[in-house]
């Protein structure tokens, strides 16, 4: 409601103190001082004009939920005597300083009294479903309203620091995404105002993962960073993963009863309007952002080792945007990693030591690239005396309950403790800066201290799990076993109760063709039988999941690696001669570049290294990549190299490559594709870099 006053000059009443920013509280008397009504709905400048600075050069005016002005935030450019200027926002209340020898109604320097109106307090009221993007200082939010047009914009006035001092009650119910000051008091502010907000009752909390790449203390209201579009600002607010604090993260999640709930907004009509959201993914097309999934097998057939390598990608994805803008990197199980799933990934294992991740990480990364990159793989089998325990027996009352490693309680003074694993994933993302966007569990039997044929115990971990993904908007996977003799021609099933696949987004499996099956395969693809697994996507809720589809993979033998084959399997029309010598041409270049060339024959070779090759190259004999390089040398489309000075004649490269030009690259080991993708975005970048000269 508009405030009705007679007197125009008299002081604000209880009741409108109320309206100003929906508070109760009324000013202490030791603020010495009384807010009034200005009479003036837009008052000039010079009311702001500073003894010591002088006018401001932007003034930004906080209103109630009526549109009434509340007080105001004046900004001043003060020139330095080294010719540079800084900044100084300062507030201006309209209303007397009770008990000093200035007891008069005017515009005064002061902060407002305690509880204040958040700025845009009226948007808010004005526009009551919308949802909330809170910001940093009243420039940013003004920059945020026009970057963000679906979203009402607010701050709160007196720095990060003073959070605290804003009555967030209107933001009850709201959802709401905080996008920080990327320096560590914005880091601050993030957390502060985290544990408000959901003491004030807002229905969602989210938080902004700046990359960390970007310049330190960017706001929304600076120059956006080379290379960055404004569509990439909207990905980053919709990605948003659920926002912690310190002090009331994992706040016990309210049951929603049925007979409270506002069912309008779950008609159809309603849920069908605005755009059709976009599918996110960790690992696309397979494992949904925000979601629980399994990924089970037989011993032996590499799942734990798929699963350590989603989270060397999903970490190493997090620092590729230093060097150039992929939409997609390599993943495994021939699917890929999108921009929305970099961030940080933890392995918590309970069957690997220290020493065995140590040869595993070995074998699949022998350079140690990405050394800096937020993977954490948990050794917890060397942890004498952990508990594991996430779901077990009660000792009394109901069968079941949930142990604090995954579920929060109250302590015995009533407060509320996140679990341990909600606080370990904290200190993760503010060490490092980086939103969990993978958590690993492995395996999954070994996180019940029961049966895992019960679908009680089952159904409660994974319940748990479920709604941890989503409050956290990262993906977990559980790993799991399969029971002897239970592996089919049409795959197995995981070890246990239907449960677990049941109450899971997505189910992939893992296992070896038979004998029979094998040695077939193998006369195909010239692998070895005993390197052949078949993968397949089970069970999948999302829209276009390639469920039921069989994939063939090769193990490989040095790194454990699984690289799909599938294609060789597919039966193709002829292509000509000529297209295939500029394939060949065209990725024996490619790989050159990126450090990691191949040789004509032998160990090396295009035939022993043909998993790495284009689909159309990789299907082909042995005889005929040897034809195709052959002619490739004899035109003088290839010529042969050396990688290091002292190194044989022997490696592929166009006659004007970096190696054939006797310049020296940085030779890699490890995973070609990966060293490919990485040569590609470092290309993409330096593009980039040439197009904004």
């Amino acid at each position: 409601m508009h405030i009705q006053s007679p007197d125009a000059f008299a002081p604000i009443s209880n009741l409108d103190r109320e309206t100003i920013g929906h508070t109760a509280a009324v000013t202490d008397a030791a603020d010495k001082f009384e807010l009034h009504q200005c009479p003036d709905a837009n008052p000039p400048p010079h009311h702001f004009k500073h003894r010591n600075h002088g006018l401001p050069s932007t003034v930004w005016t906080y209103r109630n939920a009526d549109g009434a002005m509340i007080f105001v935030v004046a900004r001043y450019d003060i020139l330095q005597d080294d010719g540079t200027s800084r900044k100084e926002v300062l507030p201006w209340c309209y209303g007397r300083k009770m008990k000093t020898e200035r007891d008069r109604v005017a515009w005064y320097c002061n902060a407002p009294p305690a509880p204040r109106a958040p700025y845009g307090l009226d948007l808010l009221a004005a526009r009551p479903d919308a949802g909330v993007l809170l910001v940093e200082g009243e420039k940013t939010a003004e920059a945020a309203a026009a970057l963000f047009p679906d979203m009402v914009a607010v701050t709160s006035q007196g720095g990060s620091k003073a959070a605290s001092k804003t009555d967030w009650s209107a933001l009850r119910g709201r959802r709401v995404t905080i996008w920080r000051d990327h320096d560590d008091a914005g880091t601050g502010y993030a957390r502060d105002v985290t544990g408000l907000l959901r003491q004030a009752g807002a229905s969602s909390v989210r938080a902004v993962s700046v990359p960390y790449v970007w310049p330190d203390k960017w706001d929304l209201a600076d120059v956006l960073p080379a290379g960055v579009t404004e569509d990439e600002l909207q990905a980053l607010v919709d990605d948003a993963p659920i926002s912690v604090d310190h002090q009331h993260v994992n706040t016990p999640l309210r049951t929603i009863g049925l007979r409270d709930l506002e069912w309008s907004q779950y008609r159809a009509g309603a849920i069908q309007t605005g755009p059709v959201p976009v599918q996110r993914f960790t690992l696309a097309p397979l494992f949904p952002l925000g979601t629980l999934s399994v990924l089970f097998g037989p011993g032996g057939v590499g799942k734990s080792l798929v699963a350590l390598g989603l989270c060397r990608a999903v970490a190493s994805r997090a620092l590729m945007d230093a060097v150039g803008n992929l939409d997609h990197a390599v993943g495994p199980l021939g699917a890929t990693v999108p921009r929305e799933a970099a961030g940080a990934s933890v392995f918590l294992t309970l069957e690997d030591s220290r020493d065995e991740i140590h040869r595993r990480l070995a074998a699949m990364n022998p350079t140690g690239a990405d050394p800096d990159a937020p993977v954490f793989i948990l050794p917890a089998a060397d942890w004498i005396g952990f508990d594991p325990t996430i779901v077990g027996p009660a000792e009394t009352g109901r069968r079941v309950v949930r142990t604090t490693l995954a579920d929060g309680a109250l302590d015995l003074k009533g407060n509320w403790q996140p679990s341990d694993l909600d606080v370990l994933l904290d200190n993760i993302e503010a060490g490092t800066g980086h939103a969990v966007k993978l958590l690993v569990l492995d395996p999954a039997g070994d996180f019940l201290a029961g049966p895992e044929n019960d679908a009680e115990y089952v159904k409660v971990l994974m319940r748990l799990l479920r709604d941890m993904a989503a409050r956290r908007h990262m993906t977990i996977i559980l790993v799991g076993h399969v029971a002897k003799g239970e592996v089919t021609p049409e795959g197995p099933t995981m070890r246990g109760s239907g449960a677990w696949m049941a109450n899971s987004r997505a189910a992939y499996a893992l296992w070896p063709p038979d004998r029979k099956t094998a040695g077939e395969l193998a006369a195909k693809t010239g692998a070895p039988p005993e390197h052949l697994v078949f993968g397949m996507l089970q069970k999948a809720n999302h829209a276009g999941a390639p469920i039921g589809k069989r994939q063939l993979f090769k193990r490989d033998a040095t790194s454990g690696r699984l690289n799909d084959i599938t294609h060789m399997l597919q039966p193709t029309a002829p292509i000509d001669d000529d297209v295939l010598l500029t394939a060949i041409v065209a990725a024996c270049a490619e790989a050159a570049a990126a450090g990691m060339p191949y040789a004509e024959h032998a160990i090396g070779g295009l035939y022993d290294q043909r998993d790495d090759l284009p689909p159309m190259l990789a299907c082909l004999s042995k005889a005929k990549l040897a034809e195709l390089s052959g002619a490739a040398l004899l035109a003088g489309r290839l010529v042969k190299a050396k990688i290091t000075s002292a190194g044989a004649m022997k490696f592929l490269d166009e006659p004007n490559g970096t190696l054939a030009r006797g310049q020296t690259v940085d030779a890699r080991t490890g995973s070609r594709r990966e060293a490919i993708v990485r040569h590609r975005a470092s290309l993409a970048f330096q593009t980039f870099l040439g197009d904004g000269k």
